[in-house]
């Protein structure tokens, strides 16, 4: 029989709220990407949601790689970023992460940026697999009642003179009525709530917790202080001969501002000591993207090789070889002409 109750019909409204972004499960189990920020996983999601739009647009390379063009203001629009600086810490995390890669195309041009898929291990594979078993077992323990069986959390709300006794293996919640009389079972735990006075009495201090707020005041008032300095880092060091997106790169991956400045420290203590060594002067601008690179790669060998002890010393000696390969890739070029451009990195 015909019926036109609305429950029949397909709403434009509930199919919208069917619509999802997709987020891998992979960023919860591999420990390359368990670290990113929640922001960063959700950008890749976002950006990956966005594939088919590339498509359409004709957004893809000889080699049919699919790629995203975009400005950095579009950019802030689409991931509801309000700042610069936030906006390059999630594309820099992405990046180390090896999710993502950009191509630089020039003054006044977006670059071309590319979504690269995540790596998935067996280990990945089988996380995976049991965390999707033990959502299906959490559903198996119900029984025909909608109760969870034994293993489980259990609340108990007892009317006034009831008695509770716990599953064995389960953990009881008793929130008794006048009367009420609770036996636990071996091996469970068990929390009563009684009287107010006896539930909340403590011998802490009144000094101690003085002591420890006051504390807690004056490291959330450094950690802000750290952050405001952080975020201006870049406009802090714009003389520095960096650019921006290389300073706010530094800034991300530094702890704290002490951090960042030894960074731009470690730069051009490297960058001396090939120029003294051989008696010339690099320009610090034109090199800009290679240093960029080699910073990159570094932070993400931080992040991934743990015999790492000392970064600094690490990140000195990688910058004083990047320096010193310069050198000589100009020494080539002055007789073979191999690099024609490279007097364009000499500090004039």
């Amino acid at each position: 029989m015909y019926s036109d109750s609305p429950h029949q019909f397909y709403n434009i409204y509930q199919e919208y709220s069917l619509k999802f972004y997709q987020l891998p499960k992979v960023f919860f189990t591999n420990e390359l990407y368990k670290n990113m920020s929640n922001h960063a996983k959700i950008a890749y999601a976002v950006l990956q949601d966005r594939l088919q739009l590339s498509i359409k647009n004709n957004w893809y390379d000889n080699d049919g790689n699919i790629y995203f063009i975009f400005t950095n203001e579009n950019l802030k629009d689409i991931l509801n970023i309000k700042s610069n600086s936030t906006l390059q810490s999630v594309k820099n995390e992405l990046i180390v992460a090896n999710l993502m890669s950009q191509e630089r195309r020039g003054l006044n041009k977006a670059n071309r940026l590319y979504l690269l898929r995540p790596i998935v291990r067996n280990e990945d594979i089988y996380s995976i697999d049991r965390l999707e078993a033990d959502t299906v077992e959490m559903d198996v323990r119900r029984d025909e009642q909608g109760k969870f069986q034994s293993g489980s959390t259990k609340t108990v709300l007892p009317d006034e003179g009831s008695k509770s006794i716990g599953t064995e293996g389960s953990t009881k919640i008793v929130l008794p009525g006048e009367n009420l009389k609770s036996v636990a079972p071996e091996g469970s735990t068990e929390t009563v709530h009684q009287e107010v006075q006896f539930l909340y009495t403590n011998d802490t201090d009144f000094n101690e917790l003085k002591e420890d707020t006051y504390k807690d005041t004056l490291q959330d008032t450094e950690a802000e202080q750290n952050r405001i300095l952080l975020d201006n880092f870049s406009k802090i060091n714009e003389l520095s001969g960096l650019s921006n997106e290389t300073l706010e790169m530094i800034a991300t991956f530094s702890s704290d501002i002490k951090e960042a400045d030894e960074t731009i420290g470690i730069i051009f203590r490297a960058k001396k000591k090939i120029e003294d060594a051989r008696g010339i002067r690099l320009d610090t601008h034109m090199l800009d993207a290679e240093i960029q690179q080699t910073l990159l790669k570094n932070y993400r060998k931080f992040k991934t090789d743990e015999k790492i002890k000392n970064q600094s010393n690490y990140l000195f000696g990688s910058l004083k070889n990047f320096f010193e390969d310069i050198t000589i890739r100009m020494s080539e070029s002055s007789t073979n002409l191999k690099y024609p451009k490279l007097h364009e990195w000499l500090d004039k």
